[in-house]
């Protein structure tokens, strides 16, 4: 078996990259920009980056222990300076890695971090749940991501597009996972779901928090413009 890839380190605060999606990020740590610069220096033909979450998103800075066990390889597409000092790359989800052998990059700035990334593939068809229960899990998922992306408007029609025709349910699971406004530790667990049946499991409690504080939300809506209009009414007949 070939050696994992030691691979510099981008530790998010308050994102989650996942497989598969692509994403903007804005580096503003010298730590981070150092590790950015490292990839792009690498001999490889993809530039390529672990996209590792903090245990903390409110720690401002990282250390070795900070970092959360499985990370996203990413590829760079874009890298681009802000007047500011602020670094802007744009990076495209691979595949899921466990984080191994954490050590800081010789000779740059604290928060610098290269890390071995060990494959971590999502197992399908295993006991005690086989692949067609996990496709009809998937399909229930969708189902209920489309509910809540018809309620919440915040899905842009061509994502919803692109979730629904995506090829395979792991791809078609990052893509909803991504779209969900989700807390760290909620997305967190979904990238560290060892097999698909525990990740739609994970992904299906989610979405239906998701679709019941959004069918909640419209009922609160639906009253509010129901007393306004008869506060209205009761106006105009005092008049």
């Amino acid at each position: 078996m070939a050696p994992a890839p030691s691979l510099p380190i981008l530790p998010l605060r308050d994102v989650h990259v996942f497989p598969t999606v692509a994403s903007p990020l804005l580096l503003g740590r010298a730590g981070s920009v150092a590790a950015l610069e490292t990839a792009l220096r690498a001999e490889r033909p993809e530039k390529l980056v672990l996209l590792v979450a903090q245990r903390d998103p409110l720690d401002a800075e990282v250390a070795t222990d900070g970092l959360c066990p499985v990370g996203v390889v990413a590829r760079v597409e874009h890298v681009s300076r802000l007047p500011d000092g602020t670094v802007k790359a744009v990076v495209h989800g691979l595949r899921r890695a466990r984080v191994r052998r954490v050590q800081a990059i010789p000779g740059q700035p604290a928060g610098a971090f290269v890390a071995e990334a060990v494959p971590m593939p999502l197992l399908t068809g295993s006991t005690p749940s086989p692949a067609a229960d996990v496709h009809a899990a998937a399909r229930v998922v969708a189902e209920r991501f489309e509910g809540w992306a018809a309620l919440s408007r915040r899905v842009p029609p061509e994502a919803l597009t692109a979730v629904r025709e995506a090829p395979g349910i792991e791809r078609q699971a990052w893509g909803i996972a991504s779209h969900l406004p989700l807390p760290h530790g909620d997305r967190q667990a979904l990238l560290e779901a060892t097999d698909a049946a525990t990740l739609f499991e994970r992904l299906a409690a989610l979405v239906e928090r998701e679709l019941e504080l959004a069918q909640l939300g419209q009922a609160i809506d639906e009253r509010a413009r129901e007393a306004v209009g008869k506060n209205q009414r009761e106006f105009w007949l005092h008049e």
